[in-house]
């Protein structure tokens, strides 16, 4: 029986996207190479925390002392994100962006979210598993076949917002996304103007949110630059970038198709190997499938090095049980206790 309602977020409709067979593995399965970090995604995390505690006390002390101790509690080598690098960052940050600060109310900080992205009529019982007889039902009630079920949602979108803030003058509600990255040109910030992560904020925002009817035409994504002289710095030797996204209701409405349309292309690859949603998260030892979603090499290399799971792909079938539980441990992302985890640390 399915397990309703199933969740969607961008990093696990991508990693489908990129290759069906990594996202059976890192999304459906939950594996993560074993001892293997990333410093660029640990880095992200520390200053994502050290930015809440900016904003929530608007003492660069405090929010500097955040930092430190996320470094020492989990510590890395990498000299281009060090934390040197995040303390001269977030003292940037501050400086160059707390008259717009003072400005804001702050209305939530790590907001996570989840909409049906159906609509509101797509419900389906969690029990039984049968979807209502009429239009009738709505979501939260009992289910119309007497199974002691409720209807839920069958199908949601959920993500997780770094700040959402209102123009004390104005009453302009905004969503604000923080991205730390070593490169940024011309082409990387044009694209991101059509950032699937960012449309699903924005829709949310415009749609969903307990602040739809004040939310502005645009949405703020901030870079903050390991590499502070580039020409694209919002000013010069500082590692600073802050671009407005701007979403029509018509490009709102086509991410929407969009990301339906691959929400039942990922749909159509778990019908195909016979995988239930969420079946490895409620059985410790699954039934391993004998049908893998096809595998994408032309995205086995990224970024200069391999795919975490390359080592699955290039042995035998018969050899990959025993390679993950070699190399591989259960770590399952999920964007609601990453807001949990953040907002405790902040």
């Amino acid at each position: 029986m399915p397990r309703y309602p199933e969740k969607y977020d961008n990093t696990a409709i991508a990693t489908f996207k990129r290759c069906p067979r990594e996202g059976h593995y890192r999304i459906d399965r939950s594996l993560n190479p074993r001892g293997r970090k990333s410093s660029a995604l640990m880095f992200g995390g520390i200053v994502h925390t050290a930015l809440d505690t900016l904003y929530q006390t608007e003492d660069i002390e405090a929010a500097c002392k955040t930092l430190l101790e996320a470094f020492h509690a989990d510590p890395y080598e990498d000299v281009k994100r060090s934390p040197m690098v995040g303390a001269e960052m977030l003292a940037v940050y501050d400086r160059h962006w707390k008259g717009r600060r003072a400005e804001w109310d702050l209305l939530a900080i790590e907001q996570y979210f989840e909409y049906p992205i159906y609509g509101e009529t797509d419900i389906i019982c969690d029990t039984c598993g049968e979807l209502p007889p009429d239009m009738s039902h709505r979501h939260g009630g009992k289910c119309h076949w007497l199974c002691e079920g409720s209807y839920v949602y069958r199908v949601v979108y959920c993500g997780l917002v770094d700040k959402v803030v209102q123009n004390k003058k104005t009453g302009e509600v905004f969503g604000i996304d923080h991205k730390t990255t070593s490169y940024l040109n011309g082409s990387y910030l044009q694209a991101m103007k059509l950032s699937s992560q960012f449309m699903g904020y924005y829709y949310w925002l415009k749609a969903w949110s307990p602040w739809k009817e004040n939310v502005s035409n645009t949405f703020i994504a901030d870079f903050l630059l390991t590499a502070k002289k580039s020409q694209y710095a919002e000013a010069p030797n500082t590692p600073l970038r802050r671009e407005t996204i701007h979403a029509t209701p018509e490009i709102l409405e086509e991410w929407v198709s969009d990301t339906q349309h691959w929400i039942e292309v990922i749909q159509s690859f778990r019908a195909e190997s016979g995988y239930t949603y969420g079946a490895y998260e409620e059985d410790p030892s699954p039934t391993i499938l004998e049908i893998l979603p096809p595998k994408n090499p032309d995205s086995c290399s990224r970024f200069n090095s391999l795919c975490s799971f390359y080592d699955l792909c290039s042995h035998p079938p018969s050899m990959r049980e025993t390679h993950v539980n070699m190399l591989y441990d259960i770590e399952r992302w999920n964007p609601k206790t990453e807001a949990e985890e953040r907002k405790a640390s902040a």
